[in-house]
This record gives C-alpha cells, structure tokens and sequence, in this order.
C-alpha cells in the first residue's frame, strides 16, 4: 500500500515552479519519470516500495500546469528539457536514465535530442510516436485523421479539448467509484487484474486523484492540446539515429488507447533499441511489469 509522498518545488528562471517528488530508495540510481496524460509526478508512486527494493530513486516531475508546476503559456514539447536541465542541476545529478508513460515520450526524446549529454538509458511505456508512422490500420485512425484538421484551427481544437478535459474530470468528481468501475471494466483482463487490486485502488482515490484534481483545468487541457498538435503535424525522421545510449520499449499489444504500432514502428527508426510486447495487455502494462521494466532502466 502506497504512503503519501512529498512534493517539492524549484523556481526556474522564468520564475515559473516545477514540481517534483523523489520516492523508491532516496540514495538509489535516479531515474526521472516523465508522466502521460492527464497525469502527475505520481503516476507510478504506488510501486515506492518496489523501486526501494530494487535501489532505483524515482524523481517524478509535473509537466507545466499540472498541479505544483507553474502554467506556462504557449510553451512547446521542445520548451521541456530546459525545465528538466534545471532540475538536473539542482540535484546535481551526473547520471541518470528517463523513464516515460504513454504521452510522457514525446518530451523524453526530446530531451534524447537536445540533453543527451547524461542520459543513460531511456524506456518508453505505452509510448506515443515522437516521429511520423502510418495509422490507417488502427482503429485510431479517425482520432489521428481530427487532429490534422484541429492543426489548421487551433483555437477550435483547445476549447475541444477543454471540454473533453473537463467531461473526463468531472465524471470523477460527481461519481468516482462508477467512473473507476466503468474505466477497468474497459481494459484487457490482465490490466484489469492489475488495475483492479486493493493497493492499487486505495492510492488512487488517496493519493493520485487528490493530487490531479489540483492540477488547473487549463493546464491539463493545454498538456492534451499540445499532444494532439503533435500528432496532427508529426515529425519526419530526419535527425541521427540516437545512438548513444539505449532505449527500450514496452507495449500492449490490446492497447486501444496508442496501439502497438506505435512501437513497432519507432523501434526501426532507433538504431539501440529493443521493444518487448504483451500479448493480450492494454495500455496500462507500466503496473502489470513495473519491476521488470526498472530494473532495465539502472
């Protein structure tokens, strides 16, 4: 069962806050954890005790706007790893590896693109593409397809996002118990067990809800709008492979949230890379191979 874990902040230069929470062995290897959407700094916080175990320190950080980090207008994914370079000189870290969840990849290769200096290894979990793939034979195909045209009309696509944002968030407020119910009866069995369990429930209405629903409905909506925007104008493969360190991969292959594909198709672009996929395993397989997953990450 999880215990509450401590935020803290740093004032960057821009006199914004970053928000933070160092759990798991406070002496271990640090890994940094990159969080999907909506989500926090303590997305994974209820395995603290696995990551104790296995001498990892976790240090997971709030993307601008979400509950102790400061709202930063019109930033970019590409505004991320000076946030993060901060951070890493405030704790004065020589080394450290990126672990990422879901929406969470974009900004960790970003930082593989522009920080790769200490960087040691990175894992992707349920990752959406950084780069450009081919949808048309997912059944996400029509997501993808509004984003391109949500692209030319920005605005539009804010405030529909803003709505959907707030749709989501406030079905947990009025009824949390049925929306949770409702959203495990949706995933692969296998998630669902995982999902499903005691602990896991326990620290999600204790300690991770309390802790989004702090986070301001702008900055939750903004962090979805700049994950649409991405999709809808997905990048070419044009840089070098990222060769200097490795980066993993891992994935459902019954993820209907970001298909399989998009794994797969990443891992050819990545010259040092391995993906491991779970057959029958949704988008939630960063709970279900917790450990597995960190102890390639040290």
């Amino acid at each position: 069962m999880s215990s509450k874990i401590t935020a803290q902040t740093i004032m960057l230069s821009d006199n914004r806050k970053l928000g933070y929470s160092v759990y798991g062995d406070p002496e271990g290897f640090p890994i940094l954890f990159f969080h999907g959407w909506p989500g926090t700094r303590l997305d994974i916080s209820c395995f603290s005790n696995i990551a104790k175990k296995q001498k990892v320190k976790i240090i997971g950080i709030d993307r601008p706007g979400m509950t102790y980090s400061s709202f930063q207008k019109r930033r970019k994914v590409t505004d991320w790893p000076s946030d993060v370079l901060a951070l890493i000189d405030h704790l004065k870290l020589e080394e450290y590896s990126i672990l990422a969840f879901s929406t969470g990849a974009l900004y960790a290769i970003e930082c593989a693109l522009q920080i790769p200096e200490k960087i040691k290894k990175i894992g992707l979990v349920s990752a959406l593409p950084y780069y450009k793939i081919d949808w048309s034979g997912t059944n996400n195909k029509g997501l993808y397809r509004l984003t391109k045209i949500f692209r030319h009309f920005p605005l539009v696509m804010r405030l529909f996002l803003r709505i959907m944002s707030d749709i989501g968030l406030n079905r947990y407020l009025r009824n949390p118990t049925k929306t949770y119910l409702k959203n495990l009866k949706d995933m692969p069995k296998l998630d669902r067990e995982t999902w499903g369990r005691e602990d896991i429930r326990f620290w999600l209405f204790d300690e991770f809800l309390p802790d989004l629903l702090l986070s301001k409905r702008k900055g939750i909506a903004y962090d979805l709008f700049l994950i649409g925007a991405g999709l809808g104008s997905a990048k070419e493969y044009k840089k070098p492979h990222l060769t200097t360190f490795p980066i993993y991969l891992w994935h459902g292959e019954a993820d209907n949230i970001v298909p399989v594909v998009a794994s797969v198709e990443q891992n050819k672009i990545f010259k040092d890379s391995k993906l491991t996929t779970y057959p029958n395993e949704g988008h939630k397989v960063i709970y279900t191979h917790f450990a597995e997953i960190i102890s390639n990450l040290k």
